[in-house]
């Protein structure tokens, strides 16, 4: 139906039904959400054309018959203005996403921690191998700024990943059972990555899936919990949980894995930090400053 639709658009253009107004910004505001939106908006080629028409051209010498066309088309650009507004400009309430009860995200280790630390947020996808690559070096730098520097992970399942929902699904329904196993079993999904990949399962159902990451998980962080963990797959409030870490992923222009912030600010290039020097030249001039600041107001 898009298809269709924009065809129409291409060929009322090359008709002159409509003339194009690029990257016209609306502001839409209801309650307390407030939404910008850029959008193509069509205007009639009627309320152009007298821009463009010398003056000395005698409007009214034009037949009834070409004038009659000009409002018709006028009329059809203004509905198709109508429709393209109601198409593209989607109601900020209906589709706001639901706030969660908790900050998404497993934290790391907070042994130590002040609340002034600097903050590291990874988006990683358990079965993504770069992700697998960034966390040795990652957890390396955190063991050398103990106390200076901590970490949140958050779960980023990726669309061409196949099971990397089921996965990061997972990471969730352990963190609800025993949060100290969180990080237990995302270094075990790292260390066996190969299993879940794509062309691995690929003749694999979902629910064969789903039973092996169950003992999979079970066998890493406790065969106690093989039930808990299974009823977790059944639990709607883990899939929303998981769809959540997505979402928030997206709400924060990550478009893949590892993708990193610090103290909030996404790193320029977030796939080149994959050694443990280059951490360093990052966070030692932050923890520099951090210091010097304690320091400061030590003395005053």
């Amino acid at each position: 139906m898009m298809e269709a639709f924009l065809t129409l658009l291409v060929q009322m253009r090359r008709q002159r039904v409509i003339a194009w107004i690029p990257e016209r910004t609306w502001k839409v505001a209801s309650g307390r959400y407030n939404l910008c939106l850029s959008i193509i908006i069509p205007l009639p080629c009627s309320l152009l054309h007298p821009l463009f028409i010398p003056a000395s051209v005698d409007l009214q010498k034009k037949s009834g018959r070409e004038m009659g066309r000009r409002g018709y088309r006028a009329l059809l650009s203004l509905l198709l203005s109508v429709v393209l507004f109601f198409v593209f400009v989607p109601d900020p309430i209906a589709r706001a996403v639901l706030i969660p009860a908790k900050f998404d995200g497993f934290v790391y280790d907070t042994t130590g921690t002040s609340p002034d630390s600097i903050v590291i947020e990874a988006f990683f996808d358990p079965v993504c191998p770069d992700s697998r690559d960034d966390w040795l070096p990652l957890k390396r730098v955190l063991a050398y700024y103990a106390g200076r520097v901590s970490l949140i992970v958050h779960p980023f399942p990726l669309p061409y990943h196949d099971n990397a929902f089921a996965t990061s699904r997972a990471l969730h329904i352990v963190n609800k059972l025993n949060s100290s196993a969180t990080y237990q079993l995302l270094e075990m999904f790292f260390k066996h990555q190969a299993m879940f990949y794509n062309q691995k399962t690929i003749n694999m159902s979902r629910a064969t899936i789903v039973d092996s990451i169950v003992k999979f998980v079970s066998n890493s962080v406790g065969e106690s919990l093989f039930s808990a963990v299974k009823s977790g797959f059944s639990d709607r409030k883990t899939d929303m949980a998981t769809r959540i870490s997505f979402k928030y992923g997206c709400s924060r222009g990550v478009l893949g894995t590892p993708f990193y912030f610090v103290n909030g600010f996404p790193l320029p290039v977030p796939d080149s930090v994959t050694d443990y020097s280059k951490w360093r030249s990052i966070l030692d001039p932050l923890v520099s400053e951090s210091t010097k600041r304690e320091n400061l107001h030590f003395f005053l």
